[in-house]
């Protein structure tokens, strides 16, 4: 009988120390969820300074603060199940929390576009493709979900308006490549160029010029959208555009390869169409060359990798070429690598020794920051 009552007492005291436990769990993930969604809302000591009037996605810096994502893990206090956008202070050293993903599965995708106090995000359940919802986000957490195909190509941003390219096809059937611009406030959308299907998934916009690559035709078309006025431009000396980046409001720096497959960087001048060879990138057809996505000019030079994937810097006057971080410093494997460029700072996000790191360099090469993301 005391045995009986001994096992009764000791059950009981078991469930209370379960029901205990459970409570406290069932507290501490409320807790977490109240501080997440708070903490989103929370002031923050933002100034950036040198601000972007448009952006294109890949561009992830803004002054001296950058973006970055992290996944949840149940060791990354306080756990959520969805991944985290962060805005990076660099002169700080500290991190803001601009948006959880609440649900599992919630990724927000590796490309975005930061541009003025608004960032262009694509999030949601990817599961194994990229995140279905086109979101913009202000620094405060406030979203707003964008009506655009995620099919959208070449997405930028600016204050008050989106622009992306995007296929479609008229009442007779036939199917167009259209680049677009929309209304943010409004929603009301507007065709800027349209070409034959397939013609560019990507286009520029530089002051009052649209830039694209008509790749049916093999040329560049350039827009005025103060006039409406358009001109057809032949390659320069065949030179294939692969990127084009912004000099003067006239004067454009387009890196592409030529017949022989060789990559060069060119300076184009958009009235005269006239052009000079700035530097030779790759020489060789042997040598495999990837240009990263978001290669740069600022201050006289044009910052892009080199056919061993070192960041190298070009003085666009003389061409002389020099290299300022080494692939090996960078980790090596630069294929996922993305580069952001802030006022003094190049901040990279890389796999640095089988690790998902933020590395932080100044314009000289020296390594300022390491942060580990998971």
């Amino acid at each position: 009988m005391k045995k009986n009552m001994v096992g009764k007492v000791s059950k009981e005291q078991t469930m209370k120390v379960t029901k205990l436990i459970l409570k406290i769990i069932i507290g501490f993930v409320i807790l977490q969820m109240i501080y997440l969604l708070a903490s989103e809302k929370l002031p923050k000591d933002i100034s950036l300074g040198e601000t972007k009037e448009i952006g294109r996605m890949g561009d992830h810096a803004q002054g001296n603060y950058v973006l970055y994502t992290n996944r949840n893990t149940i060791l990354n206090a306080p756990f959520v199940f969805g991944a985290r956008l962060y805005l990076y202070d660099i002169e700080k050293d500290k991190s803001y929390l601009i948006k959880n993903q609440k649900l599992p599965f919630q990724e927000w995708d590796s490309e975005m576009c930061f541009a003025g106090g608004q960032i262009l995000a694509y999030g949601g359940a990817g599961m194994g493709g990229p995140p279905p919802d086109i979101r913009l986000l202000s620094l405060n957490g406030k979203e707003q979900e964008l009506q655009l195909d995620v099919s959208a190509y070449g997405v930028l941003l600016s204050k008050s308006k989106v622009y992306y390219a995007e296929r479609e096809r008229d009442s007779a059937g036939k199917w167009h490549m259209n680049a677009g611009r929309m209304d943010i406030k409004t929603g009301e959308k507007e065709i800027l160029l349209q070409r034959g299907e397939y013609a560019f998934e990507s286009f520029y916009i530089y002051g009052n010029n649209l830039l694209a690559i008509d790749e049916n035709e093999n040329k560049l078309i350039v827009k005025n959208l103060s006039t409406g006025k358009e001109s057809e431009d032949e390659f320069y000396e065949g030179l294939y555009p692969v990127q084009i980046l912004e000099k003067t409001n006239q004067t454009v720096i387009i890196i592409g390869l030529d017949e022989k497959e060789v990559w060069k960087a060119v300076e184009y001048n958009l009235e005269s169409k006239q052009g000079r060879e700035i530097t030779t990138l790759r020489s060789g057809r042997d040598d495999i060359y990837y240009l990263w996505d978001n290669s740069t000019y600022k201050d006289g030079c044009l910052y892009c990798n080199d056919v061993n994937d070192n960041l190298v810097r070009v003085d666009v006057d003389t061409g002389k070429r020099k290299i300022i971080v080494e692939a090996s410093q960078m980790g090596g494997d630069m294929s996922d690598c993305i580069v952001s460029y802030c006022t003094d700072y190049i901040a990279i996000e890389a796999y640095y020794e089988h690790i998902k790191k933020l590395l932080i360099f100044d314009y000289d090469g020296k390594l300022v920051k390491k942060m580990g993301l998971l």
